[in-house]
């Protein structure tokens, strides 16, 4: 009678085949450390990108804001240069330098917003607002992204 090798496998007890509960208790633990590792660098990167994404944000915020003050003083200093008018144009020249003023003040004001918020409520403003009328508000960032870009594109063309 031939002895097979499977056989003889099968005739082991679970004790002998995978070396007691020692064994079990060891690999368990291994295998506890294992995950918690990963875990723990899975968090450190998820940690690592959550501060990258926050610093560029503010970077841009900051660098935003700036351009919005840089733009406030140009609109003055381009209204400003219209005192060479003569008196026939004088009125056109106030409801200029009113517009002017008005719109230097807004951007100063959203400056100065864009400095005092924090993202995370910048962030839920905009979701709200997204939320609540999607339409109004992708017809406003098209808008602004096209003045944007006009705005760059005039200084660098």
């Amino acid at each position: 009678m031939r002895y097979d090798a499977n056989e003889q496998g099968s005739a082991l007890s679970d004790h002998q085949k995978f070396g007691g509960s020692e064994g079990i208790r060891a690999s368990a633990v291994d295998a506890e450390h294992t995950v918690e590792h990963v875990v723990s660098e899975a968090k450190a990167s998820i940690s690592d990108a959550s501060e990258t994404m926050q610093e560029r944000a503010g970077q841009l915020k900051t660098k935003l804001a700036d351009k919005l003050e840089g733009g406030a003083a140009a609109v003055r200093s381009r209204t400003a240069e219209t005192s060479g008018l003569d008196s026939a144009v004088s009125t056109t020249k106030e409801k200029l330098a009113g517009a002017g003023e008005r719109v230097a003040s807004g951007m100063e004001d959203t400056a100065g917003w864009l400095r005092g918020t924090d993202m995370a409520s910048m962030q839920r403003s905009l979701e709200k607002q997204v939320k609540e009328s999607p339409a109004r508000t992708l017809l406003i960032a098209a808008g602004v992204g096209y003045l944007l870009g006009r705005a760059f594109k005039g200084r660098d063309g």
